[in-house]
């Protein structure tokens, strides 16, 4: 009787032994306040690896504008030489937006006949109505909206809006699409840091490949970081004049 009493005392001890370690290990638990603080970390992480991320995604597809432009620049030497025919490439801009088309010079306007231009010494009678024409004198382009013959001096082409302004100019039209730069790049003149939004000069390459004595810059500028003040251009495209070869500097500043 008195072992079975020692046992019942010694099973009721190690059950509350057990319960006051149960106890214990329930106070060793997290808070909700420590878990709140992990949750927060967490999501700091997060959101920086997020940040991070889509800043490396834009700076890839600026450095692949980038090198889409060099290699433009190195299909129009190429299709100079191959065609014997200048090419030129002409940079534009606004306040937003940024681009380069590359055309190839097809003949000069030598004569206006009321609205209609003419090319006496070339063959106009192909164009049709909506062909982008450009003035490559100036850059500016426009559509052809008739193209009617005009004897005994050829056929000649009315364009809108009126990119000649009644001067005679070489002309000629695009052979592949206009170009965009990413959203937040300009161009610059090659002569400033600062993103001042001045626009290239544009680039002729001569049937020979090369494009004058002179070597021609690119700038492309990320506005956002030059309007801080330090100005940052992101990257430099040089044409070197008397071999037409093309050189990329990733890190100009």
């Amino acid at each position: 009787m008195i072992k079975l009493r020692l046992d019942v005392k010694a099973m009721e001890q190690k059950t509350i032994k057990r319960m006051r370690v149960n106890a214990g290990s329930w106070r060793t638990g997290f808070t909700l306040l420590e878990l709140l603080f992990v949750m927060a970390i967490i999501a700091i992480i997060a959101a920086m690896t997020t940040i991070g991320y889509f800043a490396n995604v834009k700076a890839m597809a600026n450095k692949s504008a980038v090198l889409h432009l060099t290699r433009n620049l190195d299909f129009a030497r190429q299709t100079a030489v191959m065609q014997g025919r200048s090419i030129y490439v002409i940079f534009d801009q606004d306040g937003t937006n940024a681009w380069y088309s590359i055309c190839r010079k097809e003949g000069e306007i030598t004569r206006k006949s009321g609205p209609y231009y003419l090319d006496v010494y070339g063959d106009l009678s192909g164009i049709s109505a909506g062909l982008k024409v450009y003035n490559l004198d100036t850059g500016e382009s426009g559509l052809v909206t008739t193209n009617v013959s005009q004897a005994p001096f050829g056929w000649g082409m009315s364009i809108d809006p009126d990119i000649f302004n009644g001067q005679m100019a070489s002309y000629g039209w695009e052979i592949c699409q206009r170009v965009h730069l990413p959203r937040g790049f300009r161009f610059g003149d090659g002569t400033r840091i600062k993103g001042d939004g001045k626009t290239p000069e544009t680039v002729i390459f001569t049937s020979e490949g090369t494009t004058g004595l002179s070597d021609i810059r690119i700038d492309i500028v990320d506005i956002a970081k030059a309007s801080t003040g330090a100005g940052f251009r992101f990257a430099r495209v040089t044409v070197c004049g008397t071999t037409g070869y093309v050189e990329t500097d990733m890190n100009a500043q």
